[in-house]
């Protein structure tokens, strides 16, 4: 016998709750949803943007570049300037001082041997505004630190600068000029913190400059107050180069000047006496930048007489000696390579640096097997080598 199914029947006060509750999904929970999803979408789209102004750099950057004091990165409208003369030609990088070489660091930074030792002179304002600017445009950032040649914090800490064998006083160089001693563990603690500020800060790499001994005035004079002149001044400055690269591998890239003449010793390592080796830097960097000024290379070099008209063959023969005595053999060994960008002379001294000469030297970097180049004026005016930057070029 069949069993008779028992109708169910809702009473009237649950099916008036049934429909409260399909009201409030339908027409307050659905919307209120959709809401929180579309404005959760807005922002994501805001940052996607946001991403796409400042393009993640994931490998290498191929730098083609020019220098920015601090001074011109204070002035909009030099600002402005150079960003356009950036845009038009094939450039696509900036170096931009943020502590130069009167020990100053240019914006607010916010690290406490600045705010302890008073060693900030704030002409960049706005420091993240600047980044935002150039990076919008995909124009790579790069901080320039001065390490050792630094007048002010030899005044505040003279316990860690150079002094004079004969007065007691700071020394100084034949500029006028004081430094820190190169051995220093303090000295590069601070450089390195501002180094990784910069760095958090959005910068895309942080380069250094004078990591060396001096190399003009009376050296003989020089009293060290940490440097016992038992380790050799080479392994100082590898040492420094070895705890720059642990406090900084895992933050951001990193870049080194050195003396151009240092691939011309490719072959002896000879350290020219300030400590500056080709070889030390190339574990510790991701780039290397030799300053490859003709002008500054000796009367009779390489049997070149004004070296400064022949920029082709300074920057060529600098780079073949250097593919000989230290990239080849990396290559036998099977060792990471250095990636050379260079420093090129963009600036009259010896002869006048017209775009043929600029171009020269683009051409020599090339066929040397660079990474890239960066030029350098000290008055950051480029105009005059226009010419030589037109895209399309290398």
């Amino acid at each position: 016998m069949a069993t008779k199914r028992r109708k169910i029947t809702i009473p009237w006060r649950e099916k008036h709750w049934i429909w409260i509750l399909l009201f409030f999904v339908f027409f307050i929970s659905i919307p209120i949803t959709l809401t929180i999803v579309y404005w959760y979408t807005i922002q994501e789209v805001k940052m996607l943007g946001s991403a796409l102004a400042r393009p993640l750099r994931i490998g290498p950057v191929y730098a083609r570049g020019i220098y920015m004091s601090s001074w011109t990165a204070s002035e909009q409208k030099r600002v402005d300037e150079l960003i356009d003369f950036i845009l038009r030609t094939e450039l696509n990088a900036v170096v931009i001082d943020i502590k130069d070489s009167t020990g100053r660091i240019a914006y607010n930074s916010d690290i406490d041997q600045a705010k302890e030792w008073g060693t900030r002179e704030i002409r960049i304002k706005d420091i993240s505004a600047l980044l935002e600017k150039f990076q919008s445009r995909g124009i790579y950032t790069i901080a320039r630190i001065v390490i050792f040649r630094d007048p002010v914090l030899a005044q505040v800490r003279p316990d860690l600068a150079l002094k004079s064998k004969h007065t007691g006083k700071l020394w100084k160089d034949s500029g006028g000029t004081q430094w820190m001693d190169p051995a220093s563990r303090e000295v590069w603690a601070y450089n390195v913190a501002l180094a990784q500020e910069a760095l958090e800060l959005g910068f895309g790499e942080v380069n250094f400059d004078y990591v060396r001994f001096p190399s003009d005035g009376n050296i003989l004079d020089i009293s060290f107050p940490v440097w016992d002149r038992e380790v050799p001044r080479s392994e100082v400055i590898r040492q420094f180069f070895e705890y720059q690269a642990q406090a900084l591998k895992h933050v951001g890239r990193r870049s080194v000047d050195i003396f151009g003449m240092t691939m011309m010793h490719s072959d002896t390592n000879y350290d020219m006496n300030i400590g500056q080796r080709f070889i030390d830097a190339v574990p510790y960097f991701n780039y290397i930048s030799p300053m490859l000024y003709p002008s500054h290379f000796g009367d009779t070099f390489d049997d070149l007489d004004n070296p400064a008209e022949h920029p082709y063959e300074v920057i060529s023969r600098s780079f073949e000696k250097t593919q000989e005595h230290i990239v080849v053999p990396l290559i036998e060994k099977n060792k990471p390579l250095p990636k050379i960008r260079p420093w090129i002379q963009a600036f009259d001294l010896g002869a006048v640096y017209t775009p043929e000469m600029i171009t020269l030297q683009k051409q020599a970097v090339l066929e040397g097997g660079g990474y890239g180049w960066l030029l350098w004026n000290a008055r950051n005016r480029y105009e005059h080598i226009e010419e030589a930057l037109r895209k399309n070029q290398k």
